[in-house]
């Protein structure tokens, strides 16, 4: 079963960061917003976004993340100290697409008191979870899951599915990301719009030549081992952009919160067999321990590969950079999908 939203603790926190929120906005100096000020201070949700607002921004500004290297963005619990940087930054870069889930009720309360808060993914052409699942598991999920919990993950209540969120996985939408960055930041901060600007152009270039990259690494995988079966639907992206087939998650959704049954693994072992799939892949952010079990039931040798999915990896891990997450995940899975 999916998780039909955050649980009563989370519930709690939120509330507490949202009357935080509330007191910082009141208070009287100290990093509160003027249309006067030269200061610039913008605040990324998470540690990805963290990354590239940083190399847009530069030394133009103060950026504050939210979330830490490693922390799963669907299940982070905000804090009251977040909830004041939220309270006095300039611009808010979320993802959006449900992905804060822990989040919405501060992100809408920071927009009360003032702040410009850009949802980068709804801007970037989103598509549905479970767009490129490539069998009849998608089938199963979305039975499973019922149009109740299908709006709680953002879709609506007849059953559609949400739109995924993970449009990072997608280095020519994160491109287009750049850009949208920059000229919210130049619209908040005018006096430093030609520096943003110009280190935004930068930037980009750096992003489209990672998708060449990434694009020649992923391209080495002979064609009917191109599968992925991963532990959420967070790579749909990523299959669409290079040509994968996403064969099957280990949970259902583009959730981490999400809750899988013994009949859902049956079928995706079933699944692996049936494909020839040669890989599980896991995440930096959730526990491998059910794709492991998994792994153990096809009756033959699958590996169990760790990505970095919803977050960076930990210094010096090769992928604390959104470039070095995404080079880094195209190597493991070519190497994994490759021999």
């Amino acid at each position: 079963m999916v998780s039909a939203g955050p649980s009563a603790v989370q519930r709690g926190v939120v509330g507490l960061a949202v009357s935080a929120m509330a007191v910082a906005g009141c208070g009287g100096g100290g990093g509160g917003r003027s249309a006067a000020s030269q200061d610039l201070h913008v605040v990324a949700t998470t540690s990805i976004l963290g990354d590239v607002v940083g190399n847009v921004v530069g030394g133009a500004g103060r950026v504050d993340t939210l979330m830490e290297a490693g922390i799963d963005p669907h299940s982070y619990r905000p804090s009251a100290e977040a909830a004041r940087l939220l309270g006095t930054a300039d611009l808010v870069v979320a993802n959006g697409l449900q992905l804060e889930e822990t989040l919405l009720d501060a992100l809408a309360a920071a927009e009360q008191e003032g702040a410009e808060v850009l949802r980068v993914a709804d801007q970037l052409d989103p598509i549905p979870v479970g767009a490129t699942l490539g069998d009849d598991h998608a089938d199963d999920h979305a039975d499973d899951q019922g149009g109740d919990r299908a709006a709680d993950q953002g879709g609506d209540p007849h059953g559609h599915p949400p739109l995924d969120p993970h449009v990072w996985l997608d280095p020519l939408r994160m491109a287009e990301a750049v850009t949208l960055v920059a000229e919210h930041v130049a619209r908040v901060a005018p006096h430093a719009a030609g520096r943003v600007r110009a280190n935004a152009a930068a930037y980009r270039r750096q992003v489209l030549s990672l998708h060449e990259e990434v694009q020649a690494v992923l391209g080495e995988i002979p064609g009917g081992r191109r599968l992925l079966v991963t532990n959420h639907d967070a790579f749909g992206y990523l299959a669409a952009r290079y040509e994968l087939r996403v064969v099957g998650t280990v949970v259902p959704g583009g959730t981490t919160l999400a809750e899988t049954s013994p009949r859902e693994l049956a079928r995706l072992a079933a699944t692996i067999r049936a494909t020839g799939a040669p890989a599980i892949f896991t995440e930096n952010v959730a526990p491998d321990r059910l794709a492991r079990t998994l792994s153990g039931e096809v009756g033959r040798k699958v590996r169990v590969v760790p990505l970095y999915s919803d977050a960076l990896g930990e210094t010096g891990s090769g992928a604390d950079t959104y470039l070095g997450m995404l080079r880094t995940d195209a190597r493991l899975i070519a190497d994994a999908l490759g021999t």
